[in-house]
């Protein structure tokens, strides 16, 4: 059995070369990015300086901009900040070998969040999303999803609760399903102020044949502007940092699980994001 201070070395090893990795990153953003036509239609208003060339795909220029690799590099922001504090704590003097042990899985499952991230992207770029599909208890789910988003609210005194009316199971896959509330909750959490709300209640259509998950905030509400283009790619409105590609990815995770999102939203008001899932 490997020693719990090769362990921690051999994490240290892995944070070094993940943080390597988003520091080359603005980088790689600098490079051409070629959309293929056939994942949707794009809100050319909001980027003037999309071309098309001999080919036939759509070159958005203005990915060479330094908000756009920002944007990618704060989607990995969070897994490496919680990497490294685990790894603080594991190699603490006093940590017992049990917690070195459970510090150890909580980084490895870090690091394959971040791995599931990329991948995201990568399926998105290519128009694919592949999903391996699991039973899910809802109250077992909704627990982890409580825990992954938590971070996003309770440092700026958002409140954020969670709730169901009868446990249930879900047929998802638990990793990429996860994607869709911490982009919906990541954009809440940039717009609200302290005192402000966010809440997931999850209820099942009579019949068992739905689930509906519906995610409300009490926020600035979503701009008139961009109301009709919400899940298209590369939209994004009073925001210092992101894509623009985190609705857009919640809709194709969405959809490849059979399902469909919506939305109703008013000025001052706030945001419910409504999602149906089969069971």
């Amino acid at each position: 059995m490997r020693a719990p201070g090769s362990a921690v070395i051999s994490v240290r090893r892995i944070s070094v070369f993940l943080l390597l990795f988003v520091a080359l990153m603005p980088l790689l953003a600098r490079q051409p990015l070629v959309i293929v036509p056939q994942m949707g239609k794009y809100p050319l208003g909001l980027h003037s300086d999309i071309l098309e060339d001999t080919t036939g795909n759509l070159t958005i220029q203005d990915v060479r901009s330094p908000q756009l690799a920002a944007g990618i590099v704060h989607d990995f922001k969070n897994p490496i900040t919680v990497i490294k504090g685990f790894l603080e704590l594991a190699e603490e003097n006093t940590t017992s070998l049990e917690k070195r042990h459970e510090y150890m899985e909580k980084i490895s499952h870090e690091a394959d969040r971040m791995s599931r991230i990329a991948q995201d992207l990568l399926d998105f770029s290519r128009g694919t999303v592949t999903l391996i599909m699991e039973d899910v208890p809802l109250s077992a789910y909704l627990d982890r999803v409580q825990i992954v988003l938590n971070p996003y609210f309770a440092p700026r005194q958002i409140q954020f609760s969670v709730g169901f009316d009868q446990d249930g199971v879900l047929r998802i896959d638990p990793d990429r399903f996860l994607r869709v509330f911490v982009n919906i909750a990541g954009n809440a959490a940039d717009l609200l102020y302290a005192n402000g709300r966010f809440e997931i209640r999850v209820h099942q259509q009579e019949g068992g044949g739905i689930f509906i998950f519906e995610l409300s905030d009490n926020g600035p509400g979503i701009p008139e502007a961009i109301r009709s283009t919400v899940f298209e790619p590369f939209v994004s409105h009073g925001k210092a940092h992101g894509t623009g590609l985190g609705m857009a990815i919640a809709r194709s995770i969405v959809e490849a699980h059979g399902g469909s999102i919506s939305f109703e939203t008013e000025s001052g008001r706030g945001t419910t994001f409504r999602i149906e899932l089969p069971a």
